[in-house]
């Protein structure tokens, strides 16, 4: 089984089926799935279908175009790594997830630009950390570092927005069950 494969599993999990919360911003989602994202994916076909009957095949599609690749998951060597980045470029956005990966490698010494691009420097330092060049075990520090940022992340907005204080609990729930997940 591939590591996309293998993350995609646990991120579904995590998702689970059709919700329509008021109070979340993403509005009607399906597996994860936004109705916006899921009116971008099928906008092509010219087809108007609630995300509600959004098909498997199409969910895999999504995650790995949109998330897996979008995020450069496909090029981080640590597994326990790209689920984490993974699911926070599904959870939080692309852009912010690599943010959040940027600021946890600059954390530990890497001069790298805060940019949200997970490109070459991103990557490079990223599995620098999984080769296995250090006596310690880097990329659990690197998991750790990365994992109590979106913690961090989950708080700071569910106290900026009352709203959001509801989901705060299931999103550190989440955040167990992927370090779970991970093996650490």
């Amino acid at each position: 089984m591939s590591n996309f494969q293998r993350a995609l599993e646990v991120i579904l999990k995590e998702e689970g089926g059709y919700v329509n919360d008021p109070d979340d911003p993403g509005g009607a989602t399906n597996f994860g799935i936004t109705q916006a994202t899921y009116d971008l994916y099928i906008g092509l076909s010219g087809e108007d279908k609630p995300v509600e009957e959004i098909k498997a095949s199409e969910v895999s599609d999504i995650y790995w175009h949109n998330y897996w690749l979008a995020g450069s998951c496909d090029k981080i060597e640590s597994y326990p790594i790209a689920l984490l980045h993974f699911d926070g470029c599904v959870n939080i956005g692309v852009k912010r997830a690599g943010k959040l990966l940027q600021r946890a490698l600059v954390a530990h010494d890497v001069d790298i630009a805060i940019d949200g691009v997970v490109g070459p420097k991103t990557i490079g330092a990223t599995n620098y950390f999984a080769s296995g060049a250090f006596m310690i075990p880097w990329y659990e520090l690197l998991f750790l570092q990365l994992w109590s940022r979106r913690i961090a992340y989950y708080r700071k907005i569910s106290d900026k927005n009352k709203k959001l204080r509801k989901f705060l609990r299931n999103w550190i729930v989440r955040m167990e069950n992927i370090k779970e997940a991970a093996g650490l």
